[in-house]
């Protein structure tokens, strides 16, 4: 099968790098790159993804016939000129470029990893780590590219297509172990290191993380570390919202440690306003590494979130992150109920108009403080002053809260069964509870038939309340309201229709 050399892709948008063919094929509409041998003869072929990555025209026509032929290879040169062909050939061709020493380190330590020259790679290697401006990162990376100095024998590096973290790469092993001093290294490290403040630097870094293998993640971490350390004190929103893609990275990662957890909290602990705050806090507090002391710490933490973003008045979906730590506190931590305690209180106005506020905290509030308390008192409050709906409904209902509402309260009760919205699920419960205590089935039988007339049948409630009206004296001897029960059977679905 016919395989032509469409295009290269280059992981780095300039500068010297080795390049993945990518070929195409008569009757496919697929891209397809190859697998390489430890002889340099192609195994196969297979798609690939080329979609978001820099394009490079070859100059002239290239066919492979299919598997055992010799594979093909790329590579940038310092003047941005393409050399390409059979790996032999640029393998002759690399063994007499001179690099400049200066402005090409990285590349060079690529070069020699291919041409498997231990010598010239361990000194490329003290070159590129003195570019680092941390001297820290650059001893690290250094050490990393020490310990791969095994891979150097003869025929284990050939510069092979691999995909890892969905990212294709350079410099795999003939077992598809992706191993550090792949293309997107060369010179990328140094540009992180030296440019924390640029504003591209997270989108940098999040695609180096897809691109390089394990090893060269440490350096990552590293210099994730730097940069969120710069930033714990820095309220610039256009960083804050960066953090979390690089947290969430690092907590899935082998390199997840006692630093990433301290800076992890730190930054915490000084931006409350970051988008994403609550889920960076959850996977924190939810990773095998937080310990009894730590988790404690968080919940605290976690309250004071609550109140810091009510206090500056952030709703809607800073509310989901709200009751999220809100929920998570009270079904993990029973020790921890007087923090969300005193997190609802100071948040009761900002956020008392959510339904789930008030379905929810208000009965928690009621069972952790009880109703001789100031929590109590603002539940009362907003009874008050607020719609009447089926949250009010419920709480009117409550055994503990019904015993010491006051003669106010109750007569909102009965001028809204009487005139109120007719929509409310909770109506048929109030009614109930409203005419126990009136006491007088004359005003229970009027408020009931008129709610009748007003409400859609459609209601789960409205055959209810029309069969217990019925069953009553006064409504098996009213003509309308049997007219109306007649009406209803008459239309209704079997289920609907009353057991004999």
């Amino acid at each position: 099968m016919t395989y032509n050399l469409t295009c290269f892709i280059s992981l780095r948008d300039r500068g010297p790098a080795f390049l993945v063919p990518c070929f195409s094929q008569v009757g496919s509409n697929s891209i397809f790159s190859h697998n390489i041998d430890e002889s340099g003869y192609v195994e196969d072929f297979y798609p690939i993804g080329i979609e978001g990555y820099l394009q490079i025209i070859p100059d002239r026509p290239l066919t492979l016939n299919g598997e055992g032929e010799e594979g093909v290879l790329g590579v940038r040169l310092m003047d941005d000129t393409v050399h390409f062909g059979p790996i032999s050939e640029i393998r002759d061709f690399l063994q007499g470029l001179v690099i400049p020493s200066v402005g090409f380190e990285f590349f060079r330590v690529s070069v020699a990893s291919f041409l498997a020259d231990t010598e010239g790679r361990e000194l490329a290697v003290k070159d590129a780590a003195a570019k680092f401006s941390n001297l820290k990162l650059g001893s690290a990376w250094q050490g990393v590219e020490f310990r791969n100095r095994w891979e150097l024998r003869k025929g284990a590096i050939l510069p092979r297509c691999a995909i890892v973290d969905g990212g294709v790469v350079w410099g795999a092993s003939a077992e598809g172990k992706a191993y550090s001093h792949n293309a997107y290294d060369d010179g990328e490290f140094a540009w992180l290191s030296e440019n924390p403040w640029e504003k591209t630097w997270v989108r940098r870094w999040t695609k180096a993380w897809a691109h390089v293998g394990e090893e060269s993640r440490f350096i990552l971490r590293e210099l994730a570390l730097n940069w969120l350390r710069m930033r714990v004190e820095d309220a610039e929103e256009v960083y804050a919202r960066d953090v979390s893609p690089i947290f969430l990275r690092l907590l899935s990662s082998p390199y997840w440690d006692d630093d990433v957890l301290e800076v992890g909290i730190e930054y915490l602990e000084f931006q409350y306003f970051i988008i994403g705050w609550a889920r960076i806090w959850r996977r924190v507090i939810d990773h095998e590494a937080s310990s009894y002391e730590l988790k404690e710490r968080l919940f605290k933490l976690g309250a004071s979130f609550m109140v810091e973003i009510a206090a500056a008045k952030f709703t809607h979906k800073r509310f989901k992150e709200w009751f999220s730590i809100y929920n998570y506190i009270k079904k993990n931590s029973t020790e921890s109920l007087d923090l969300i305690s005193l997190a609802a209180n100071n948040s009761f106005y900002v956020y008392n108009k959510y339904p789930r506020f008030q379905n929810i905290v208000f009965f928690d509030l009621i069972d952790i403080d009880g109703v001789y308390s100031y929590s109590f008192d603002r539940i009362k409050e907003w009874m008050f002053d607020f719609p009447v709906n089926n949250a009010w409904i419920n709480l009117y209902c409550d055994d503990r809260v019904y015993d010491r509402l006051s003669d106010d309260l109750h007569e909102r009760a009965e001028l809204f069964l009487e005139e109120g919205e007719v929509q409310y699920s909770g109506w048929r419960k109030l009614w109930q509870r409203v005419g126990q205590r009136v006491g007088a089935p004359d005003w229970a039988y009027n408020v009931g038939v008129s709610w009748l007339q007003r409400a859609p049948r459609s209601m789960r409630i409205w055959k209810q309340v029309l069969d217990e009206l019925h069953d009553t004296e006064r409504g098996k001897s009213d003509p309308e309201l049997t007219e109306l029960y007649k009406e209803f059977y008459l239309n209704c679905v079997d289920e609907d229709l009353p057991s004999t």
